[in-house]
């Protein structure tokens, strides 16, 4: 995509008409038909390329739209799903857009700004992740305890309720999800 051929010099208004006609999914030769019919004089070989750039620049958009949205997915699994998270996942599009568009060859340059951007919003997403981790971690050592409580409590009532030791048991794996201890079971 480094150089402009024929077809990206064109208005705006006529790239944007052949835009949504190949969005639409019109063939090459339909393209041609209709730049002819605006007086462009253009080969088929030249739409046909534009439309191949046109194609691969749309996957490479979804591509970039599905990573800056990956590493945004877990800050919006927790409830991160704000504004500012969806401003942060647009700006990152637009700045994977660049890196890549620069990778290509193409004439958008990195700013020192974009740059400082990728920087801070790396930044932002490590310690988000984080902090996710860390709830996480937390969340996991209540369920625990809470199931650890709830284990000891249903021993203590156990014998009051005529239970044995194979059906308290089975309650503590069934239903507290606590593992049960090998010697614990069938003994009673």
């Amino acid at each position: 995509m480094g150089k402009k051929g024929i077809i990206d010099t064109l208005p705006e208004e006529t790239r944007r008409l052949l835009q949504g006609l190949r969005d639409r999914g019109h063939t090459i030769t339909a393209i041609h038909e209709k730049l002819l019919e605006l007086d462009v004089e253009v080969s088929r070989g030249t739409v046909g390329r534009w439309v191949k750039d046109y194609d691969e620049l749309g996957e490479e958009l979804a591509e970039i739209r599905a990573a800056a949205e990956g590493l945004m997915k877990p800050i919006i699994e927790r409830g991160g799903d704000d504004r500012t998270s969806r401003l942060n996942i647009e700006l990152m599009q637009a700045l994977l857009f660049k890196l890549s568009n620069a990778a290509r060859g193409g004439k958008i340059a990195i700013t020192p700004q974009d740059m400082m951007f990728l920087s801070r919003a790396t930044k932002d997403l490590q310690a988000a992740i984080k902090a996710i981790s860390d709830a996480a971690l937390v969340e996991i050592k209540v369920r625990r305890e809470l199931q650890t409580d709830q284990a000891k409590k249903l021993a203590a009532a156990a014998p009051k309720a005529g239970l044995n030791k194979d059906q308290v048991a089975f309650i503590r794996a069934e239903i507290l999800g606590v593992d049960v201890d090998k010697g614990e079971a069938g003994n009673g």
